[in-house]
């Protein structure tokens, strides 16, 4: 079967996979259980990994002591950041360009 090209870039106008966006939400609460960061992350690794800008993701603590996913890019890309939740499942989202990747 022949490789195809992955995307490269989100459509116009369209939030990240309908599955995400019901789990994101700009400040909403939600009635689900909790989940784990560790679940969110990686079910959100598993929606953006496939766009070759996104670098990785990871979690981290704030200032605050508070735990945040962050989403690392590759190239500084205005549309896609649109199509990032500000947060998913009550966990803030964080989106840092850090240019491209090489491994050693």
């Amino acid at each position: 079967m022949p490789r195809t090209k992955r995307q490269t870039s989100v459509p116009k106008n369209k939030r990240l996979n309908a599955a995400m966006s019901s789990r994101a939400t700009k400040g909403a609460a939600s009635n689900t259980l909790p989940k784990s960061i560790k679940q969110i992350k990686r079910e959100l690794s598993r929606e953006l990994m496939q766009y070759p800008i996104v670098s990785g993701i990871g979690i981290e603590t704030n200032l605050q002591g508070a735990e945040q996913i962050k989403v690392y890019l590759n190239a500084d890309d205005d549309e896609f950041r649109k199509t990032l939740p500000d947060k998913v499942d009550g966990i803030p989202v964080i989106v840092e360009m850090i240019g491209p990747v090489k491994a050693y």
